[in-house]
């Protein structure tokens, strides 16, 4: 700590390695652990990391931290830290667990599969970009997960696209959407003499 004036306290933090790379401080102690007691880092679960600026040291010191559960195979996935949960491609994955008391049933937006989604809820995939067009998978994104929608009440309400529940919003456009297919709106300038 550094005292600053007007007796004030300065306090320095030093971050080793990426910020919310892994976001499981629990799995970030368990790759460390093991480190320190078998001088392995578990390669499937964790990343060995070096520290410290460029030098001309052969050797750097290093740290054992997490891999994020999205980067782990399924098959390595850590339970007690991670779930595997089957993902919009129908492919098994290692995901991060669902924060929080574990649910009741699953409530709008909940990506979760430990429960069926709620009374009037249903899971789904699938999301529509400003063109039309839908990406049913949404690999690599925070759209890989089925979500709990209200689709089929009649309201294309939140979370619901015409992809995901063509019943509340409407069809896509089969040829994939273009600019054509955006509604279209001409303002007339009070200068335009047309």
């Amino acid at each position: 700590m550094l005292k600053g004036g007007m007796g004030s306290i300065i306090m320095v933090c030093f971050f080793i390695g990426d910020l919310g790379a892994a976001q499981n401080p629990d799995l970030d102690d368990f790759c460390h652990r093991q480190y320190l007691q078998t001088a392995k880092c578990p390669a499937s679960i964790c990343q060995l990391k070096q520290i410290g600026e460029e030098s001309t040291q052969q050797e750097k010191p290093a740290v054992c931290i997490a891999r994020p559960c999205t980067e782990i195979p399924p098959e390595a996935c850590p339970l007690e830290f991670c779930a595997v949960m089957v993902d919009c491609s129908k492919q098994k994955i290692c995901h991060f667990k669902m924060p929080g008391e574990p649910a009741v049933c699953g409530d709008l937006a909940y990506a979760g599969q430990d429960v069926d989604c709620c009374a009037g809820l249903v899971r789904r995939c699938g999301i529509e970009f400003m063109d039309g067009t839908c990406d049913m998978e949404g690999r690599n994104s925070v759209y890989n997960l089925p979500i709990c929608i209200p689709c089929g009440d009649g309201i294309c309400g939140n979370f619901e696209n015409r992809c995901n529940c063509p019943e509340d919003c409407g069809v896509p456009p089969k040829h994939g959407g273009s600019q054509r297919d955006l509604p279209f709106v001409y303002i007339k300038d009070s200068k335009d003499p047309k």
